[in-house]
């Protein structure tokens, strides 16, 4: 029963950090997410 409940942990401990590592490839992190927000405030 704990290995099952491990198991299940693990796989979706990972899925998560896959999609943090897609997002971080979509869309940069929070210094480039922040630059691209004052830069567009700034031309506007």
């Amino acid at each position: 029963m704990a290995i099952v409940l491990i198991y299940q942990a693990d796989t979706l401990i990972m899925r998560y950090i896959k999609s943090v590592e897609d997002d971080f490839m979509q869309h940069g992190g929070v210094k480039e997410r922040l630059y691209k927000l004052r830069t567009e405030a700034n031309n506007n």
